[in-house]
């Protein structure tokens, strides 16, 4: 049911494929909003403090390639 803000999705691949752990209301933890800035150009705070206030957008701008 998230339409907006940020999120956190964990997954593990196994051998039958791609299994759902776990999704969150929460941005990832440790270095997850570095990568994203520096593989996507995306600043997961910034996105997450605007939709917060109602400033969303249909998406964030992001790189076209990491």
């Amino acid at each position: 049911g998230f339409r907006l803000g940020v999120f956190c999705l964990n997954m593990k691949y196994t051998s039958r494929g791609a299994r759902l752990i776990e999704v969150n209301s929460r941005m990832g933890g440790m270095f997850v909003r570095d990568h994203n800035y520096l593989c996507w150009g995306v600043d997961l705070v910034h996105e997450h403090l605007l939709t917060t206030v109602g400033l969303t957008r249909s998406a964030p701008q992001t790189a076209p390639r990491p």
